[in-house]
């Protein structure tokens, strides 16, 4: 930080008015000076800002360099929230000059001395981005009683001042040139007398002259009329007089005053005007005391009256309460209620071993700390107020929150929450519910314990899942979803790509719109669905491999060992004999592989699928084209393979042609 004096226009000096002896200069009009001060937004955390004295107006600019903030978000508006020494906080118009944000501080920012506070926000859209907090002083002014003389007289007087010694310093130039001997010579012939002279200027006026002999006394004056004589008298009652014999001559509760022309006491209670000068006694031990400050092995310097003075606690700063043993609380209505807690800031509260600092924070938790702004926020219709409730909690930020059932969780960024116990929470509307869970980025939830959620609206629900990109889901235990719209619902499954899903066990689907349903299955390629256990699917648009030749299983129907059906996608064959309403797994196996255990589709679109080759689990391969050996490295050429229909046919034709001929 460095301060500097400035004017918004250039030259406010001119040149100065006189020889050296005079250093006087004139403002030009229109101009007024300014102190500047420039400073790092890192700078506030670390000192104490002073804006000047009670009620100077437009003479300090504050001028923050914010490069760093607006190079990560060139779109940030700057708003600026000022908490006075005294009063409620309330918002301050800046302006930005490329990277640097302006407050020029005005009469109405230093209305009271003593120390406040300042926050810079910085908000994109509706998101608050960065904020940054200080302390402010305003300096105490001293107020003016007299008249000030006016600018044009103290010009004169210095311009008079030179213009006296004018006489002085021509005289000694002359004396200094005649000692030299340098301009010595023969006198020169008399010179024609000269003309007459104008009149001088009337001369100064002289000193006062000696004070001449006393006068004779004057008549004496007309005789006065004498005046009246005027008494008081004091009389005491213990209770407001109703009767003469109720008063007496020593103190007590009641008052009563007579001022009139008697000498002697009136003995009527009725000549009186009683008062009231005792009150009621109250018991005030454990509150604080009004005066300050205050020592009596606690500090008060600004306690909130009629608050629990903690033993050897310190409160300082204005309507502050420091009830905790070894507690301090400073700044603007802070509460330190728990031992050995500090509460600084604004309106912040500190449990105990806690530490609150900021705005409206709250940190109840035994060893918690919080920090930044605090307050309600909702989500989702559900309202929370922000604070660090746990036991060794961390809450920073923008009303950040973390559980009170669970220790251990760090809340951090702007209305984060931290609930699961070990978890962490930061970013933007993140939630880590999940035992030692971790959710960053924008709207993210990491509810499954030990999951990790990162990126925008992700979601890692299963234990031990791990959710990144944008609106992905891995629901399923040890399961991992990446990409866009990707979802990873099978037990240990691996989704990534664009709006993939592996929800079979062990699966995999990547690419565009592909579906890994068998377990260990793999789909690849675009709308390609690996519908079979442990197969493998590639291409695009394949046919979706089923067991269509099976029958659907129809409730109530009788179904002997051995039988064969398909149900919601999957085949099942019969190992006990039931006629059952509703399906029982435990009397079906179900048949994890289909048909194939490769596909290559070659479809052109989800209602135009076909498959270009197909290998089945007896080792079969069928493809919709030819065979061909012997191609170039670019895969052209070759000679076509040809089938056993094709050589019967042939020889078919050839012993046709040898009959004919014979």
């Amino acid at each position: 930080m460095f301060l500097s004096r400035a004017n918004t226009d250039r030259g406010i000096l001119k040149e100065p008015i006189g020889g050296d002896r005079a250093r006087i200069f004139r403002l030009r009009s229109g101009m007024r000076l300014m102190r500047t001060i420039s400073l790092r937004l890192e700078d506030l955390k670390n000192m104490t800002l002073t804006l000047g004295f009670v009620g100077e107006n437009n003479n300090t600019r504050v001028r923050f360099d914010s490069k760093p903030v607006f190079e990560d978000y060139p779109e940030a508006v700057a708003t600026l929230t000022v908490t006075p020494p005294k009063g409620s906080s309330y918002p301050k118009l800046v302006t930005r000059d490329g990277d640097v944000v302006i407050w020029d501080v005005s009469d109405s920012d230093l209305v009271n001395d003593g120390y406040g506070k300042i926050q810079l926000s910085f908000v994109v859209g509706t998101t608050v981005a960065k904020s940054y907090i200080g302390k402010t002083r305003i300096l105490e002014s001293i107020a003016a009683t007299g008249t000030a003389p006016t600018p044009i007289e103290d010009w004169i007087e210095s311009a008079n001042g030179v213009i006296a010694d004018i006489p002085n310093t021509i005289n000694t130039a002359l004396a200094e040139a005649k000692a030299s001997g340098e301009f010595d010579g023969p006198q020169g012939p008399q010179g024609p007398k000269g003309d007459t002279g104008e009149k001088g200027a009337k001369g100064d006026r002289g000193s006062r002259g000696p004070t001449g002999p006393e006068g004779p006394q004057g008549p004496q004056g007309n005789r006065g009329s004498n005046g009246d004589d005027a008494y008081v008298h004091i009389k005491y009652a213990a209770s407001q007089p109703t009767q003469d014999s109720d008063m007496k001559d020593t103190a007590d509760e009641w008052m009563g005053i007579y001022a009139g022309g008697s000498y002697s006491a009136p003995t009527a209670y009725t000549a009186y005007t009683w008062y009231r000068i005792k009150g009621d006694p109250q018991d005030v031990s454990g509150f604080a005391p009004k005066a300050n400050p205050v020592f009596t092995g606690s500090i008060s310097l600004g306690r909130k009256e009629n608050t629990t003075v903690g033993a050897n606690s310190v409160a300082e700063g204005y309507n502050v309460t420091a009830s905790g043993a070894y507690a301090h609380a400073e700044g603007n209505g802070t509460t330190a209620s728990g031992s050995q807690s500090h509460a600084e800031g604004s309106n912040t509260s500190a449990g105990a071993n806690a530490h609150a600092e900021g705005a409206v924070t709250i940190a109840s938790g035994s060893q918690s700390h919080a920090e930044g702004t605090g307050g309600t926020f909702t989500i989702s219709g559900t309202t929370y107020t922000s604070g660090a409730y746990g036991t060794a909690d961390h809450s920073e930020g923008y009303q950040t929150l973390t559980a009170m059932s669970q220790p251990g969780n760090h809340a951090e960024g702007y209305q984060t929450r931290a609930t699961g116990g070990a978890a962490h929470s930061e970013g933007a509307n993140t939630l880590a519910s999940g035992n030692a869970s971790h959710a960053e980025g924008v709207a993210t939830t990491a509810s499954g314990a030990y999951a990790h959620a990162e990126g925008a609206a992700t979601t890692a629900s299963g234990s031990q899942a791990h959710a990144e990109g944008q609106n992905t889901k891995a629901s399923s235990s040890y399961s991992h979803a990446e990409g866009l719209n990707t979802t990873a619902s099978g037990s240990t499954s691996h989704a990534e790509g664009n709006n993939t899903t592996a929800s079979g066990e062990e699966s995999h689907a990547e690419g565009n719109n592909t579906t890994a349903s068998g377990k260990e299955s793999h789909a690849e390629g675009l709308y390609t669905t690996a519908s079979g256990g442990y197969s493998h699917v590639s291409g695009k648009y394949n046919v979706i491999d089923s067991r269509d030749n099976w029958p659907a299983w129809v409730a109530n129907t009788y179904y002997n060992v051995g039988d064969k059906v398909t149900r919601s996608g999957y085949a099942y064959i019969c190992k006990t004999a039931n006629s059952d309403s509703s399906f029982t797994s435990s009397k079906w196996n179900r048949v994890e592989y289909m048909n194939y255990a490769e596909i290559v589709g070659n479809g052109t679109a989800t209602d135009a699928r076909s498959n270009a080759r197909t290998l089945d689990w007896d080792g079969n391969e069928r493809l919709m084209g030819d065979i061909y050996v012997g191609c170039n490295a670019d895969s052209t050429g070759g000679k076509q393979v040809a089938t056993v229909e094709y050589i019967d046919a042939k020889i078919a034709e050839l012993r046709a042609l040898i009959e004919g001929n014979s």
